[in-house]
């Protein structure tokens, strides 16, 4: 499993907010704003 399957999995991460994140992401045209996405949750 890839880290993003993980929290998925373990419902630190919705559906949702994987589609925002990546959204953003691809959206992204310099590392700058590839900074500001926010942390993945803490694997517990």
């Amino acid at each position: 499993m890839t880290p993003r399957e993980d929290h998925l999995a373990a419902g630190r991460l919705g559906v949702q907010d994987d589609a925002d994140r990546a959204a953003a992401g691809s959206n992204a045209v310099v590392a700058a704003q590839l900074a500001g996405l926010p942390e993945l949750p803490a694997q517990l």
